[in-house]
């Protein structure tokens, strides 16, 4: 007679929802002890807005429709990815040309004077809402929002979100001022 193998440790219970990628992690209590366990996505470096502070990092990759013949010429399909303070998420959502030119002419001028905000929503209600604004009269800066959708079941639905928020260093403002596609839609 043979035994069984012995059943080693569990690896932590892990769902991915399908619609979005949008990535929720369960953690054994020892894991939500340590909140570095937050590890980014890969995403081009070219074209990603990044603000990051230790292990919290909030992620915006922005891909502009090119094409006049469509509606939707000048708007932007974005992903955004977030970590804060162990908690953690990924978001692909619509985001119209409008709300990207005023999130960039005021992001220019928060680099610039350090006080102000930069706001930035998207299309559908509540899948994106994030502000980098001023925290002190010192220049101090921080990131913060919320991202989310719903989840259709043939019985109802689910909304899955995660709320953020972080100071960082305001030297990342300028390369932030930099990207291709702030330049671009600061200037419309």
């Amino acid at each position: 007679m043979t035994k069984p193998p012995a059943a080693g440790p569990k690896p932590p219970a892990r769902r991915y929802l399908a619609r979005k990628r949008f990535v929720w992690q369960q953690r054994s209590l020892a894991q939500i002890a340590k909140p570095d366990r937050c590890e980014s996505f890969v995403m081009p470096q070219n074209n990603t807005l990044r603000f990051r502070q230790g292990e919290n990092y909030f992620e915006l990759f922005v891909m502009p429709e090119e094409d006049p013949a469509l509606q939707n010429y000048g708007d932007a399909y974005a992903t955004v990815d977030i970590c804060s303070n162990g908690f953690r998420g990924r978001n692909d959502l619509w985001v119209s040309a409008a709300s990207l030119r005023e999130f960039c002419q005021a992001l220019i001028m928060l680099e610039a004077t350090r006080r102000g905000a930069a706001e930035l929503e998207s299309i559908s209600p509540d899948e994106l809402n994030v502000k980098v604004h001023s925290t002190t009269s010192r220049g101090h800066v921080a990131v913060s929002g919320k991202t989310g959708y719903l989840i259709q079941h043939e019985n109802g639905g689910f909304w899955h979100s995660i709320e953020f928020g972080f100071e960082f260093d305001p030297s990342q403002l300028a390369s932030a001022t930099k990207l291709p596609w702030v330049s671009r839609y600061a200037t419309q």
